[in-house]
Protein backbone atom coordinates (compact mmCIF):
# COMPACT_ATOMS: atom_id res chain seq x y z
CA UNK A 1 0.00 0.00 0.00
CA UNK A 2 1.42 3.38 -0.94
CA UNK A 3 1.45 6.40 1.34
CA UNK A 4 -1.16 8.06 -0.88
CA UNK A 5 -3.59 5.19 -0.26
CA UNK A 6 -3.46 5.77 3.50
CA UNK A 7 -5.18 9.14 3.10
CA UNK A 8 -7.47 8.26 0.23
CA UNK A 9 -11.23 8.20 0.58
CA UNK A 10 -13.00 4.88 0.60
CA UNK A 11 -16.47 4.55 -0.90
CA UNK A 12 -19.05 2.09 0.36
CA UNK A 13 -21.33 0.13 -1.96
CA UNK A 14 -24.20 2.63 -1.67
CA UNK A 15 -21.87 5.44 -2.79
CA UNK A 16 -20.52 3.34 -5.67
CA UNK A 17 -23.98 2.38 -6.93
CA UNK A 18 -25.07 6.01 -6.66
CA UNK A 19 -22.07 7.37 -8.57
CA UNK A 20 -22.08 4.70 -11.28
CA UNK A 21 -25.79 3.96 -11.68
CA UNK A 22 -24.92 0.25 -11.63
CA UNK A 23 -26.64 -2.33 -9.47
CA UNK A 24 -24.79 -4.38 -6.85
CA UNK A 25 -25.05 -7.47 -9.04
CA UNK A 26 -23.65 -5.66 -12.09
CA UNK A 27 -20.75 -4.27 -10.07
CA UNK A 28 -19.76 -7.71 -8.76
CA UNK A 29 -20.20 -9.31 -12.21
CA UNK A 30 -17.95 -6.66 -13.75
CA UNK A 31 -15.39 -7.11 -10.98
CA UNK A 32 -15.23 -10.83 -11.82
CA UNK A 33 -14.84 -9.96 -15.51
CA UNK A 34 -12.03 -7.51 -14.75
CA UNK A 35 -13.97 -4.53 -16.10
CA UNK A 36 -14.61 -2.77 -12.77
CA UNK A 37 -12.22 -1.88 -9.94
CA UNK A 38 -11.81 -4.46 -7.21
CA UNK A 39 -13.10 -3.72 -3.75
CA UNK A 40 -11.08 -3.68 -0.57
CA UNK A 41 -12.26 -5.93 2.26
CA UNK A 42 -12.38 -3.80 5.40
CA UNK A 43 -13.84 -6.46 7.69
CA UNK A 44 -16.20 -9.43 7.54
CA UNK A 45 -19.09 -8.37 5.32
CA UNK A 46 -17.73 -4.86 4.81
CA UNK A 47 -16.08 -3.73 1.57
CA UNK A 48 -15.21 -0.40 0.01
CA UNK A 49 -13.58 0.98 -3.13
CA UNK A 50 -10.80 3.53 -3.40
CA UNK A 51 -12.19 6.79 -4.76
CA UNK A 52 -9.33 7.13 -7.27
CA UNK A 53 -10.06 3.67 -8.70
CA UNK A 54 -13.71 4.57 -9.16
CA UNK A 55 -12.78 7.95 -10.70
CA UNK A 56 -10.52 6.18 -13.20
CA UNK A 57 -13.36 3.83 -14.11
CA UNK A 58 -15.82 6.73 -14.47
CA UNK A 59 -13.41 8.47 -16.86
CA UNK A 60 -13.57 5.55 -19.32
CA UNK A 61 -16.03 2.85 -18.22
CA UNK A 62 -16.02 0.98 -21.53
CA UNK A 63 -12.24 0.98 -21.88
CA UNK A 64 -11.25 0.34 -18.26
CA UNK A 65 -9.52 -2.95 -17.50
CA UNK A 66 -8.15 -4.28 -14.24
CA UNK A 67 -4.39 -3.86 -13.97
CA UNK A 68 -2.44 -7.01 -14.76
CA UNK A 69 -1.07 -8.72 -11.68
CA UNK A 70 2.61 -9.55 -11.90
CA UNK A 71 3.33 -13.19 -11.23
Amino acid sequence: MTANRHRESLLRLADVTGRTGLSRTTIYNRMRAGTFPACLRISVGLVAWYASDLDAWLTDPMGWRAPAIAA
